[in-house]
């Protein structure tokens, strides 16, 4: 786990690094910084990552992990379900799609098993 966090770090880094304004590359950074318990560089990542884009799937995702992990969990909540809400790709498909249609493709694999 540690060397697929570490490959990450370093994947989010160059796309940073090449474009500085891609929102979900500092969502990213930001989400692999919370992943190693550095929580500042996470918080301010992340601040980072939805100043650029309000919709970063990333900064919504570790903004919604830190606001738990500060007990507001009401607040986390309401960004989880924004997160689902959001359309993702280019077929426009909401993130909760997305993974609906992952556990259903998984249930039916193991039903023809």
């Amino acid at each position: 786990l540690v060397a697929v966090v570490l490959w990450l770090v370093r994947a989010f880094r160059r796309a940073a690094d090449m474009d500085p304004t891609f929102s979900e590359a500092q969502g990213g950074l930001a989400f692999m910084a919370l992943l190693q318990g550095r929580i500042e560089d996470a918080r301010r990542l992340a601040e980072i990552a939805l100043r650029l884009d309000r919709a970063s799937l990333g900064g919504v995702l570790t903004r919604s992990l830190l606001l738990e992990q500060d007990q507001a969990f009401e607040a986390a909540e309401q960004l989880r379900a924004r997160a689902l809400s959001m359309p993702i790709g280019a077929r426009g498909q909401t993130l909760a799609q997305v993974l609906a249609s992952t556990d259903q493709a998984r249930a039916k694999a193991w039903t023809e098993i």
